[in-house]
């Protein structure tokens, strides 16, 4: 419950302003850690009193708070932020291939959507190819470039996906997907305002119910990208990794079928 909570909170912050990301990620690091390590003092305290009340041994309930405890700093540690091009990337998460959470959660906050090759191959070698929500937001990056210059996003497309799935994107891609299905994959954007999301932009996700599948040294985990543009507002995304590469996205079928209409008198607008 803590992890959420601070996972959360820290998605909040992200999509608060561009300008002081990286002063905004610093306190927010430095907060929950104070509020770790003030809530495990006192826990410990209250958990050894209560036990030593009713005379029973303490080992296995201080390994059970020690592990919560462990999984909140973990949480709390993996918020990460870089920069191409003069703009801001922010990434956090606790998606791992090797073990399944179901409780595990991550957001990307950017306010620009790459404009070049370049800056695409960058920002996927350099940052969010590392991690499972990454790759899984540059798709909806990728999205939008496609709809601005179809060469350029079909070469982002093959970039961070497989081959397989690339051809997938490209086929629904070709065949008409409406201006703002990227726009629609976006914190705040929906029917109601036309598919207008919040700036910075961000992409949220939950763990799947699909637990993580292994194979050979490969894993895929399937992760949810919460959105309002489709009845399903759960939208899942594979994504496989080997010891040795970057995260590729591997099924995105959900994110390239039409999303809802826009309400009549909305206006939509390109992501920039």
């Amino acid at each position: 419950m803590r992890k959420t909570i601070v996972a959360t909170l820290a998605c909040l912050l992200l999509a608060g302003g561009s300008a002081q990301a990286q002063l905004n990620v610093n306190r927010l690091v430095k907060k929950a850690k104070q509020a770790v390590a003030s809530t495990a003092s006192q826990v410990k305290t209250k958990v050894k009193d209560a036990v030593d009340d009713s005379g029973k041994p303490l080992s296995k309930v201080e390994n059970a708070v020690a592990t919560g405890i462990q999984k909140t700093k973990q949480a709390v540690m993996n918020v990460d932020e870089t920069t191409v091009n003069g703009h801001s990337y922010t990434s956090l998460g606790d998606f791992k291939p090797e073990q399944y959470d179901r409780t595990a959660t991550g957001c990307v906050s950017f306010s620009h959507v790459p404009t070049s090759y370049e800056e695409c191959d960058s920002l996927y070698t350099r940052f969010l190819g590392t991690s499972a929500q990454g790759a899984a937001s540059m798709m909806v990056m990728a999205l939008a470039i496609y709809e601005r210059d179809p060469a350029l996003g079909e070469r982002c497309i093959r970039l961070i996906a497989t081959p397989q799935c690339a051809q997938q994107v490209l086929e629904a891609c070709s065949s008409g997907l409406p201006a703002y299905q990227a726009a629609a994959c976006l914190k705040g954007a929906g029917q109601a305002n036309g598919y207008r999301p919040n700036t910075p932009y961000t992409v949220e996700f939950n763990a799947s119910d699909r637990v993580n599948v292994k194979t050979g040294d490969s894993y895929t985990l399937y992760i949810d990208l919460n959105s309002k543009g489709w009845q399903e507002h759960r939208r899942t995304v594979a994504v496989c990794k080997t010891p040795h590469s970057l995260y590729k996205v591997q099924d995105c079928e959900s994110l390239v079928a039409p999303c809802l209409k826009p309400q009549a008198g909305t206006s939509t607008a390109p992501l920039q």
